[in-house]
Protein backbone atom coordinates (compact mmCIF):
# COMPACT_ATOMS: atom_id res chain seq x y z
CA UNK A 1 0.00 0.00 0.00
CA UNK A 2 2.78 2.41 0.96
CA UNK A 3 4.67 1.93 -2.29
CA UNK A 4 1.50 2.26 -4.35
CA UNK A 5 0.48 5.47 -2.57
CA UNK A 6 3.95 6.96 -2.93
CA UNK A 7 3.82 6.18 -6.64
CA UNK A 8 0.53 8.06 -6.90
CA UNK A 9 1.87 11.05 -4.99
CA UNK A 10 5.18 11.36 -6.80
CA UNK A 11 4.26 10.34 -10.35
CA UNK A 12 0.83 11.90 -10.84
CA UNK A 13 -0.50 15.38 -11.50
CA UNK A 14 -2.91 16.42 -8.74
CA UNK A 15 -5.82 18.85 -8.63
CA UNK A 16 -5.84 19.41 -4.89
CA UNK A 17 -6.94 22.15 -2.53
CA UNK A 18 -3.70 23.75 -1.29
CA UNK A 19 -4.15 23.27 2.45
CA UNK A 20 -4.75 19.54 1.91
CA UNK A 21 -1.34 18.96 0.38
CA UNK A 22 0.26 19.28 3.83
CA UNK A 23 -1.48 16.08 4.78
CA UNK A 24 0.12 14.33 1.83
CA UNK A 25 3.57 15.63 2.80
CA UNK A 26 3.05 14.38 6.34
CA UNK A 27 1.95 11.01 4.98
CA UNK A 28 5.05 10.81 2.79
CA UNK A 29 7.31 11.59 5.76
CA UNK A 30 5.63 8.90 7.86
CA UNK A 31 6.04 6.35 5.09
CA UNK A 32 9.70 7.26 4.73
CA UNK A 33 10.23 6.93 8.47
CA UNK A 34 8.32 3.64 8.71
CA UNK A 35 5.65 5.10 10.96
CA UNK A 36 2.66 3.67 9.08
CA UNK A 37 1.10 1.22 11.50
CA UNK A 38 -0.88 -1.83 10.56
CA UNK A 39 -4.45 -0.61 10.96
CA UNK A 40 -7.78 -2.32 10.34
CA UNK A 41 -9.46 -0.10 7.75
CA UNK A 42 -12.58 -2.25 7.30
CA UNK A 43 -14.77 0.32 9.05
CA UNK A 44 -13.51 3.11 6.77
CA UNK A 45 -14.05 0.96 3.69
CA UNK A 46 -17.63 0.30 4.82
CA UNK A 47 -18.24 4.06 5.05
CA UNK A 48 -17.20 4.43 1.44
CA UNK A 49 -19.48 1.68 0.16
CA UNK A 50 -22.29 2.64 -2.22
CA UNK A 51 -25.80 2.15 -0.84
CA UNK A 52 -29.48 2.64 -1.66
CA UNK A 53 -32.03 5.03 -0.13
CA UNK A 54 -35.72 5.50 -0.68
CA UNK A 55 -36.80 8.22 -3.07
CA UNK A 56 -39.45 9.58 -0.71
CA UNK A 57 -38.24 13.02 0.34
CA UNK A 58 -39.61 12.52 3.86
CA UNK A 59 -37.74 9.28 4.49
CA UNK A 60 -34.02 8.64 4.47
CA UNK A 61 -34.08 4.86 4.88
CA UNK A 62 -30.72 3.24 4.16
CA UNK A 63 -30.53 -0.38 3.11
CA UNK A 64 -26.94 -1.15 4.03
CA UNK A 65 -27.25 -4.83 3.12
CA UNK A 66 -28.48 -4.23 -0.41
CA UNK A 67 -25.98 -3.56 -3.19
CA UNK A 68 -26.83 -1.35 -6.16
CA UNK A 69 -27.39 -4.36 -8.39
CA UNK A 70 -29.74 -5.91 -5.80
CA UNK A 71 -31.89 -2.80 -5.25
CA UNK A 72 -35.44 -4.13 -5.41
CA UNK A 73 -37.58 -1.17 -4.34
CA UNK A 74 -38.92 0.92 -7.20
CA UNK A 75 -37.85 4.54 -7.50
CA UNK A 76 -34.76 4.07 -5.33
CA UNK A 77 -31.74 6.37 -5.31
CA UNK A 78 -28.17 5.12 -5.39
CA UNK A 79 -25.80 7.03 -3.10
CA UNK A 80 -22.12 6.75 -4.07
CA UNK A 81 -19.60 8.29 -1.64
CA UNK A 82 -16.51 10.16 -2.86
CA UNK A 83 -14.39 10.73 0.22
CA UNK A 84 -10.84 11.95 0.75
CA UNK A 85 -8.25 12.24 -2.00
CA UNK A 86 -9.57 11.08 -5.37
CA UNK A 87 -7.46 8.35 -6.93
CA UNK A 88 -7.92 6.02 -9.86
CA UNK A 89 -7.71 2.81 -7.82
CA UNK A 90 -9.27 1.92 -4.45
CA UNK A 91 -7.33 3.00 -1.39
CA UNK A 92 -6.57 0.52 1.35
CA UNK A 93 -7.62 3.03 3.98
CA UNK A 94 -11.17 3.21 2.66
CA UNK A 95 -12.01 5.56 -0.23
CA UNK A 96 -13.07 3.95 -3.48
CA UNK A 97 -11.12 4.80 -6.61
CA UNK A 98 -12.75 6.27 -9.68
CA UNK A 99 -12.59 2.89 -11.45
CA UNK A 100 -14.92 1.42 -8.80
CA UNK A 101 -17.14 4.53 -8.73
CA UNK A 102 -17.50 4.33 -12.51
CA UNK A 103 -18.56 0.67 -12.26
CA UNK A 104 -21.16 1.60 -9.64
CA UNK A 105 -22.56 4.24 -11.97
CA UNK A 106 -23.03 1.67 -14.72
CA UNK A 107 -24.73 -0.73 -12.25
CA UNK A 108 -27.14 2.04 -11.23
CA UNK A 109 -27.80 2.84 -14.88
CA UNK A 110 -28.69 -0.80 -15.60
CA UNK A 111 -30.99 -1.32 -12.59
CA UNK A 112 -34.58 -0.27 -13.51
CA UNK A 113 -35.45 0.14 -9.82
CA UNK A 114 -32.86 2.92 -9.43
CA UNK A 115 -34.19 6.22 -10.77
CA UNK A 116 -31.23 8.47 -9.99
CA UNK A 117 -27.81 8.79 -8.37
CA UNK A 118 -26.45 11.09 -5.65
CA UNK A 119 -22.68 11.49 -5.43
CA UNK A 120 -21.98 12.21 -1.75
CA UNK A 121 -18.77 14.24 -1.96
CA UNK A 122 -16.40 15.28 0.78
CA UNK A 123 -13.02 15.69 -0.87
CA UNK A 124 -10.24 18.26 -1.31
CA UNK A 125 -9.51 16.97 -4.83
CA UNK A 126 -7.06 14.43 -6.11
CA UNK A 127 -5.25 12.96 -9.05
CA UNK A 128 -5.86 14.72 -12.36
CA UNK A 129 -6.27 11.56 -14.42
CA UNK A 130 -8.65 10.14 -11.79
CA UNK A 131 -10.84 13.23 -12.25
CA UNK A 132 -10.73 12.83 -16.03
CA UNK A 133 -11.68 9.17 -15.66
CA UNK A 134 -14.64 9.86 -13.36
CA UNK A 135 -16.04 12.80 -15.37
CA UNK A 136 -15.93 10.57 -18.45
CA UNK A 137 -17.87 7.90 -16.52
CA UNK A 138 -20.48 10.45 -15.39
CA UNK A 139 -21.00 11.65 -18.97
CA UNK A 140 -21.30 8.04 -20.14
CA UNK A 141 -23.88 7.39 -17.41
CA UNK A 142 -25.95 10.42 -18.42
CA UNK A 143 -25.91 9.44 -22.08
CA UNK A 144 -26.65 5.78 -21.41
CA UNK A 145 -29.67 5.99 -19.13
CA UNK A 146 -30.81 9.64 -18.96
CA UNK A 147 -31.25 9.26 -15.19
CA UNK A 148 -30.43 12.32 -13.04
CA UNK A 149 -27.18 12.54 -11.11
CA UNK A 150 -26.88 15.08 -8.30
CA UNK A 151 -23.76 16.07 -6.33
CA UNK A 152 -24.34 16.43 -2.58
CA UNK A 153 -21.35 18.13 -0.95
CA UNK A 154 -20.54 17.75 2.74
CA UNK A 155 -17.72 19.97 3.98
CA UNK A 156 -15.76 20.32 0.75
CA UNK A 157 -15.66 19.71 -3.00
CA UNK A 158 -12.47 21.43 -4.05
CA UNK A 159 -10.31 21.22 -7.14
CA UNK A 160 -10.71 17.79 -8.79
CA UNK A 161 -13.71 17.07 -6.52
CA UNK A 162 -15.44 20.20 -7.80
CA UNK A 163 -14.66 19.15 -11.37
CA UNK A 164 -16.56 15.92 -10.64
CA UNK A 165 -19.46 17.81 -9.02
CA UNK A 166 -19.69 20.24 -11.94
CA UNK A 167 -20.28 17.35 -14.33
CA UNK A 168 -23.45 16.34 -12.44
CA UNK A 169 -26.90 17.76 -13.25
CA UNK A 170 -27.15 19.69 -9.97
CA UNK A 171 -24.95 20.58 -6.97
CA UNK A 172 -26.36 20.85 -3.42
CA UNK A 173 -24.13 21.90 -0.51
CA UNK A 174 -24.97 20.83 3.03
CA UNK A 175 -23.92 24.09 4.75
CA UNK A 176 -23.32 27.76 3.92
CA UNK A 177 -19.65 27.26 4.90
CA UNK A 178 -19.11 24.27 2.64
CA UNK A 179 -16.04 24.93 0.48
CA UNK A 180 -16.16 24.60 -3.30
CA UNK A 181 -14.04 25.82 -6.19
CA UNK A 182 -10.23 25.78 -6.21
CA UNK A 183 -10.42 25.49 -9.99
CA UNK A 184 -6.79 25.70 -11.00
CA UNK A 185 -3.49 23.86 -11.24
CA UNK A 186 -0.15 24.17 -9.53
CA UNK A 187 2.81 21.97 -8.71
CA UNK A 188 4.93 21.60 -5.60
CA UNK A 189 8.41 20.20 -6.08
CA UNK A 190 10.03 18.49 -3.13
CA UNK A 191 13.80 18.39 -3.41
CA UNK A 192 15.11 15.86 -0.90
CA UNK A 193 18.74 16.19 -1.99
CA UNK A 194 19.72 18.80 0.60
CA UNK A 195 18.13 17.01 3.56
CA UNK A 196 19.68 13.72 2.44
CA UNK A 197 23.05 15.42 1.99
CA UNK A 198 22.87 16.58 5.61
CA UNK A 199 22.54 12.94 6.52
CA UNK A 200 25.61 12.10 4.47
CA UNK A 201 23.59 10.70 1.55
CA UNK A 202 24.35 11.91 -1.94
CA UNK A 203 22.04 11.35 -4.91
CA UNK A 204 23.48 11.36 -8.41
CA UNK A 205 21.17 11.34 -11.43
CA UNK A 206 22.68 9.88 -14.60
CA UNK A 207 20.77 9.88 -17.88
CA UNK A 208 21.42 7.95 -21.07
CA UNK A 209 22.95 9.99 -23.89
CA UNK A 210 19.73 9.86 -25.91
CA UNK A 211 17.49 10.67 -22.89
CA UNK A 212 18.46 14.30 -22.52
CA UNK A 213 14.82 15.46 -22.32
CA UNK A 214 13.70 12.98 -19.67
CA UNK A 215 12.34 14.85 -16.59
CA UNK A 216 13.53 18.02 -18.28
CA UNK A 217 10.70 20.23 -17.05
CA UNK A 218 11.29 19.18 -13.42
CA UNK A 219 15.07 19.53 -13.67
CA UNK A 220 14.69 22.93 -15.28
CA UNK A 221 12.26 24.06 -12.57
CA UNK A 222 14.65 22.97 -9.79
CA UNK A 223 17.35 24.89 -11.62
CA UNK A 224 15.20 28.04 -11.67
CA UNK A 225 13.55 27.81 -15.12
CA UNK A 226 9.82 27.15 -14.62
CA UNK A 227 8.65 27.78 -18.21
CA UNK A 228 8.63 24.12 -19.34
CA UNK A 229 6.69 22.90 -16.32
CA UNK A 230 4.23 25.81 -16.61
CA UNK A 231 3.54 24.75 -20.21
CA UNK A 232 2.64 21.28 -18.95
CA UNK A 233 0.44 22.70 -16.21
CA UNK A 234 -1.42 24.87 -18.73
CA UNK A 235 -2.50 21.80 -20.71
CA UNK A 236 -3.94 20.19 -17.60
CA UNK A 237 -5.50 23.45 -16.43
CA UNK A 238 -7.18 24.16 -19.76
CA UNK A 239 -8.82 20.75 -19.72
CA UNK A 240 -9.86 21.21 -16.09
CA UNK A 241 -11.56 24.55 -16.82
CA UNK A 242 -13.25 23.11 -19.92
CA UNK A 243 -14.79 20.32 -17.83
CA UNK A 244 -16.12 22.87 -15.32
CA UNK A 245 -17.50 25.36 -17.85
CA UNK A 246 -19.10 22.59 -19.92
CA UNK A 247 -20.99 21.38 -16.85
CA UNK A 248 -21.66 24.88 -15.45
CA UNK A 249 -21.76 27.25 -18.45
CA UNK A 250 -23.38 30.08 -16.45
CA UNK A 251 -20.60 30.56 -13.87
CA UNK A 252 -20.18 34.27 -13.03
CA UNK A 253 -17.51 36.37 -11.37
CA UNK A 254 -18.24 38.18 -8.16
CA UNK A 255 -17.09 41.76 -7.62
CA UNK A 256 -13.78 40.51 -6.26
CA UNK A 257 -13.34 36.93 -7.43
CA UNK A 258 -12.98 35.04 -10.70
CA UNK A 259 -13.86 31.45 -9.72
CA UNK A 260 -11.89 30.03 -12.64
CA UNK A 261 -8.61 31.36 -11.23
CA UNK A 262 -8.28 28.97 -8.33
CA UNK A 263 -10.07 30.60 -5.38
CA UNK A 264 -11.86 28.47 -2.79
CA UNK A 265 -15.36 29.81 -2.17
CA UNK A 266 -17.96 29.31 0.55
CA UNK A 267 -21.28 27.87 -0.55
CA UNK A 268 -23.21 30.97 0.50
CA UNK A 269 -21.12 33.01 -1.96
CA UNK A 270 -21.02 30.26 -4.58
CA UNK A 271 -24.79 30.46 -5.05
CA UNK A 272 -24.71 33.90 -6.65
CA UNK A 273 -21.79 32.83 -8.84
CA UNK A 274 -23.73 29.82 -10.15
CA UNK A 275 -21.10 27.43 -8.83
CA UNK A 276 -23.84 25.51 -6.97
CA UNK A 277 -27.64 25.24 -7.14
CA UNK A 278 -28.81 25.11 -3.53
CA UNK A 279 -27.84 24.77 0.13
CA UNK A 280 -29.70 22.12 2.11
CA UNK A 281 -29.71 18.59 3.47
CA UNK A 282 -29.93 15.24 1.70
CA UNK A 283 -33.69 15.66 1.25
CA UNK A 284 -33.03 18.73 -0.90
CA UNK A 285 -30.71 16.67 -3.10
CA UNK A 286 -33.43 14.03 -3.37
CA UNK A 287 -35.98 16.66 -4.39
CA UNK A 288 -33.68 17.70 -7.23
CA UNK A 289 -33.58 14.06 -8.30
CA UNK A 290 -37.37 14.00 -8.25
CA UNK A 291 -37.67 17.23 -10.23
CA UNK A 292 -35.23 16.05 -12.89
CA UNK A 293 -37.08 12.73 -13.05
CA UNK A 294 -40.46 14.52 -13.40
CA UNK A 295 -41.79 12.10 -10.78
CA UNK A 296 -43.56 13.28 -7.62
CA UNK A 297 -42.17 11.05 -4.85
CA UNK A 298 -43.99 12.73 -1.96
CA UNK A 299 -47.44 11.50 -3.04
CA UNK A 300 -48.87 8.05 -3.43
CA UNK A 301 -49.58 7.07 -7.05
CA UNK A 302 -53.18 6.13 -6.30
CA UNK A 303 -53.95 9.53 -4.76
CA UNK A 304 -51.82 11.73 -7.03
CA UNK A 305 -53.64 14.64 -8.62
CA UNK A 306 -52.52 17.42 -10.93
CA UNK A 307 -53.93 20.91 -10.68
CA UNK A 308 -53.84 22.29 -14.20
CA UNK A 309 -52.88 25.94 -14.47
CA UNK A 310 -53.15 28.30 -17.43
CA UNK A 311 -50.84 26.36 -19.70
CA UNK A 312 -52.53 23.07 -18.92
CA UNK A 313 -55.99 24.54 -19.35
CA UNK A 314 -55.12 25.39 -22.92
CA UNK A 315 -54.22 21.75 -23.46
CA UNK A 316 -57.32 20.60 -21.61
CA UNK A 317 -59.60 22.24 -24.15
CA UNK A 318 -58.30 19.86 -26.81
CA UNK A 319 -59.13 16.60 -25.07
CA UNK A 320 -62.58 15.51 -23.88
CA UNK A 321 -61.11 13.71 -20.86
CA UNK A 322 -59.98 17.03 -19.36
CA UNK A 323 -62.34 19.63 -17.94
CA UNK A 324 -61.50 23.24 -17.24
CA UNK A 325 -60.44 23.96 -13.68
CA UNK A 326 -60.78 20.37 -12.46
CA UNK A 327 -58.10 18.31 -10.83
CA UNK A 328 -57.35 14.99 -12.49
CA UNK A 329 -57.06 11.58 -10.93
CA UNK A 330 -54.68 8.86 -12.07
CA UNK A 331 -57.50 7.24 -14.09
CA UNK A 332 -58.19 10.49 -15.90
CA UNK A 333 -54.49 10.94 -16.61
CA UNK A 334 -54.41 7.43 -18.10
CA UNK A 335 -57.40 8.39 -20.28
CA UNK A 336 -55.53 11.52 -21.30
CA UNK A 337 -52.52 9.41 -22.23
CA UNK A 338 -54.82 7.26 -24.39
CA UNK A 339 -56.17 10.41 -26.09
CA UNK A 340 -52.62 11.63 -26.68
CA UNK A 341 -51.62 8.25 -28.12
CA UNK A 342 -54.61 8.32 -30.48
CA UNK A 343 -53.78 11.87 -31.51
CA UNK A 344 -50.18 10.90 -32.09
CA UNK A 345 -51.28 7.97 -34.27
CA UNK A 346 -53.52 10.27 -36.30
CA UNK A 347 -50.70 12.75 -36.67
CA UNK A 348 -48.34 10.03 -37.86
CA UNK A 349 -50.94 8.83 -40.40
CA UNK A 350 -51.44 12.38 -41.67
CA UNK A 351 -47.69 12.86 -41.85
CA UNK A 352 -47.34 9.67 -43.91
CA UNK A 353 -50.10 10.88 -46.27
CA UNK A 354 -48.42 14.27 -46.67
CA UNK A 355 -45.14 12.51 -47.43
CA UNK A 356 -46.88 10.34 -50.05
CA UNK A 357 -48.47 13.38 -51.71
CA UNK A 358 -45.16 15.22 -51.64
CA UNK A 359 -43.63 12.29 -53.51
CA UNK A 360 -46.39 12.37 -56.13
CA UNK A 361 -45.95 16.11 -56.61
CA UNK A 362 -42.21 15.62 -56.97
CA UNK A 363 -42.74 12.94 -59.62
CA UNK A 364 -45.18 15.20 -61.52
CA UNK A 365 -42.67 18.02 -61.41
CA UNK A 366 -40.09 15.68 -62.91
CA UNK A 367 -42.48 14.76 -65.75
CA UNK A 368 -43.22 18.42 -66.46
CA UNK A 369 -39.52 19.08 -66.52
CA UNK A 370 -38.99 16.22 -68.98
CA UNK A 371 -41.75 17.57 -71.26
CA UNK A 372 -40.31 21.07 -71.16
CA UNK A 373 -36.86 19.72 -71.94
CA UNK A 374 -38.33 17.59 -74.78
CA UNK A 375 -40.12 20.59 -76.31
CA UNK A 376 -36.91 22.57 -76.16
CA UNK A 377 -35.08 19.76 -77.99
CA UNK A 378 -37.73 19.57 -80.77
CA UNK A 379 -37.67 23.35 -81.24
CA UNK A 380 -33.89 23.22 -81.55
CA UNK A 381 -34.13 20.45 -84.17
CA UNK A 382 -36.72 22.44 -86.18
CA UNK A 383 -34.55 25.53 -86.10
CA UNK A 384 -31.53 23.52 -87.30
CA UNK A 385 -33.59 22.09 -90.19
CA UNK A 386 -34.69 25.57 -91.26
CA UNK A 387 -31.09 26.73 -91.24
CA UNK A 388 -30.08 23.81 -93.46
CA UNK A 389 -32.96 24.57 -95.85
CA UNK A 390 -32.01 28.23 -96.14
CA UNK A 391 -28.41 27.28 -96.80
CA UNK A 392 -29.48 24.92 -99.59
CA UNK A 393 -31.65 27.56 -101.18
CA UNK A 394 -28.86 30.10 -100.99
CA UNK A 395 -26.57 27.67 -102.78
CA UNK A 396 -29.12 27.48 -105.63
CA UNK A 397 -29.09 31.29 -105.67
CA UNK A 398 -32.72 31.36 -104.90
CA UNK A 399 -34.46 33.67 -102.53
CA UNK A 400 -34.91 32.03 -99.19
CA UNK A 401 -38.43 30.97 -98.54
CA UNK A 402 -39.46 30.44 -102.24
CA UNK A 403 -40.20 27.23 -104.15
CA UNK A 404 -37.65 26.23 -106.85
CA UNK A 405 -38.91 26.55 -110.52
CA UNK A 406 -38.04 23.69 -112.87
CA UNK A 407 -36.77 25.07 -116.29
CA UNK A 408 -38.93 24.29 -119.42
CA UNK A 409 -37.10 22.62 -122.37
CA UNK A 410 -38.61 23.24 -125.89
CA UNK A 411 -38.44 20.19 -128.24
CA UNK A 412 -38.82 20.72 -131.97
CA UNK A 413 -41.39 18.34 -133.66
CA UNK A 414 -39.85 15.45 -135.57
CA UNK A 415 -41.52 14.20 -138.77
CA UNK A 416 -42.18 10.47 -138.63
CA UNK A 417 -42.72 8.51 -141.92
CA UNK A 418 -44.92 5.49 -141.43
CA UNK A 419 -44.69 2.55 -143.91
CA UNK A 420 -47.47 0.01 -143.97
CA UNK A 421 -46.51 -3.49 -145.08
CA UNK A 422 -49.20 -6.00 -145.81
CA UNK A 423 -48.53 -9.35 -144.33
CA UNK A 424 -49.99 -11.27 -147.19
CA UNK A 425 -47.62 -9.56 -149.60
CA UNK A 426 -44.69 -10.58 -147.55
CA UNK A 427 -45.81 -14.17 -147.46
CA UNK A 428 -46.17 -14.28 -151.21
CA UNK A 429 -42.70 -12.94 -151.75
CA UNK A 430 -41.38 -15.60 -149.44
CA UNK A 431 -42.97 -18.38 -151.37
CA UNK A 432 -41.39 -17.09 -154.56
CA UNK A 433 -38.01 -17.07 -152.98
CA UNK A 434 -38.32 -20.67 -151.80
CA UNK A 435 -39.43 -21.87 -155.28
CA UNK A 436 -36.55 -20.27 -156.98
Amino acid sequence: MSYSLLTYIYNSVWFLEEASQDGLFLLVENIYNGNIASIDYSVERAKNRAYVITADSNVNLINEDETLSEASQEHSIAVIPIMGAITLQDQRCGPSGTATIGKNLMIAAANPNIDSVILSIDSPGGEAHAMFDLTNSINEYKQKCKKPIVAYVGSMAASAAYGVAATCNKIVCSDPNTIVGSIGSYVTLLDKKKSLANEGKVIEEIYADDSSEKNLDVREALAGNDKPIKATLKKYNDRFKNIVTTGRPDIQNSKTTDPLKGATIFAEDALSMNLIDEIGNMSVAKKHCATLNTYNYSQNNEEMKINFKTTWLAIASIFPSMKDGEEMTVEQIEKLNADLTEAQTSLETATDLVTEKDTEISNLNLRVSDLVNGGTTLQAALTATEVQRDAYLAELKLRPGTIPIVPVVTVEPIEVVTTTIVVDEINEEAKKYRTT
